[in-house]
């Protein structure tokens, strides 16, 4: 059975230098999580070039940026992790880190919808093998006390990885072309991964004195099933999947939105966007990080209960946000979603991690990033897509406007899951 108590999810304590381990291995794991969000954020901020290229919809955008992507990325993030489980991950995340690489480079090379659609689920394929892999390396080497600043440290490449693409690529893409941008992209991504496969250890292949040995694993279903069986787990699955709805609807609809409801050129886009989702997004990720790491020596829920604050209190400023009259208004009331809704996940991952046992970290992770990535990544990008190609005929250019209006109700429903995630948690 998996237990919700603490020492569910702690490492063998006699794993003494895991616990002290070098910060270059998250660092350049911040890295790999930096080149994940470039190549995913890349599409929001060239969308306007790439849909007036190939002649799009606001539908068709919504497929390439969510659930043409998000179904094999969610999928086959399983199988995969559960290989991790038992291999090496370090490889696992090198070798899928060039994939994903190498596709954004193909992207650059698209012709129509149906190309860009399979270009980019070539790199949902290479992105599957990445991220759970990667939670299970940071759960090994911290202890349950430290983990929510790891994994801040490593989810502050989400935040750099949007400074970048909407910052540096808003700007040069004038310049370059949006097709030369996905190559020098996707070829920047290769180089990095054989870095990371060279200079990142394995600790599972370290042999240290005290490692506890790998348990002969259950069947997958029989795993899944486990996990899905502890309340805690299935509430904080929810909570994560329906923020994910809302924040990645966020991140690629707002460069649009800006750009068609206020007018604002691409390259001013960029420099709000990446000041706002960069900056912004990095403030909340540490902060709330450190915040849940503190909170949590006093109580035991406080991995899911931080997150749960969060997100009720951006709620109300993402829907006031798209029904501001201003722009500045409008920047002014995303500040708190953009922070908040940022914040939530390095404590929602450690907490995730808490309650799965140590065989079956990596699948309980890449459960949660099928969900996550189904519902968040899928249907937010694609909701808004279809909301606002339903209400253009009355609404017009500010259709879009309110297709985004979504955003608000599920970070509050996502509150509510957390909320009862903490409660389990605290028992």
């Amino acid at each position: 059975m998996i237990s919700t108590n603490a020492s569910a999810g702690t490492s063998p304590p006699a794993r003494k230098d895991a616990r002290t381990s070098n910060p270059t291995i998250l660092f350049l794991l911040m890295g790999v999580l930096t080149l994940h969000f470039v190549d995913r954020q890349i599409v929001a901020i060239l969308l306007p070039d790439i849909s007036a290229d190939l002649g799009l919809s606001d539908t068709e955008a919504g497929v390439l940026t969510g659930i043409g992507f998000a179904l094999l990325y969610s999928i086959l993030g399983i199988p995969i992790a559960r290989l991790a489980d038992r291999s090496n991950r370090v490889r696992i995340i090198a070798a899928a880190a060039a994939i994903w690489s190498g596709m954004t480079a193909v992207s650059g090379l698209a012709n129509g919808f149906a190309t860009m659609l399979l270009a980019r689920m070539g790199v949902a394929i290479g992105e599957a093998g990445g991220i759970p892999p990667l939670h299970s390396l940071v759960t090994d080497l911290y202890t349950e006390e430290k983990r929510g600043r790891a994994f801040a440290i490593v989810q502050l490449g989400g935040p750099v990885g949007i400074l970048l693409a909407f910052f540096v690529f808003g700007s040069l893409a004038e310049a370059v072309g949006w097709r030369r941008l996905f190559i020098f992209t996707g070829a920047f991504g290769v180089a990095f991964a054989v870095i990371f496969w060279r200079f990142t250890p394995e600790p599972r292949a370290r042999g240290e004195a005290g490692t506890a040995p790998v348990p002969a694993q259950a069947p997958l279903g029989r795993t899944i099933r486990m996990l899905l069986g502890v309340s805690a787990y299935r509430h904080l699955v929810a909570g994560t999947s329906i923020a994910g709805f809302g924040l990645y609807a966020l991140v690629t609809w707002m460069p649009s939105f800006l750009g068609r409801v206020f007018e604002l050129p691409r390259e001013q886009i960029g420099l709000i966007l990446g000041a706002s989702f960069g900056l912004g997004g990095a403030l909340g990720v540490l902060v709330f990080g450190a915040l849940a790491d503190r909170f949590r020596r006093r109580f035991r829920s406080a991995h899911a209960s931080v997150p749960a604050l969060m997100l009720a209190v951006a709620a109300p400023f993402a829907v006031a946000a798209f029904l501001a009259p201003s722009l500045s208004l409008t920047l002014a009331f995303l500040v708190p979603p953009i922070v908040l809704a940022s914040g939530w996940q390095a404590p929602s991952i450690a907490a995730v991690q808490r309650v799965a046992p140590p065989h079956a970290r990596a699948v309980a992770a890449s459960v949660l990033m099928l969900c996550l990535n189904l519902i968040g990544l899928g249907f937010g990008p694609l909701a808004v897509g279809m909301l606002s190609d339903a209400l253009e005929p009355m609404a017009g250019s500010q259709s879009l406007r309110y297709g985004m209006l979504c955003i608000g109700p599920a970070f509050a429903w996502s509150a509510l899951h957390f909320f009862v995630a903490a409660r389990r948690l605290a028992d």
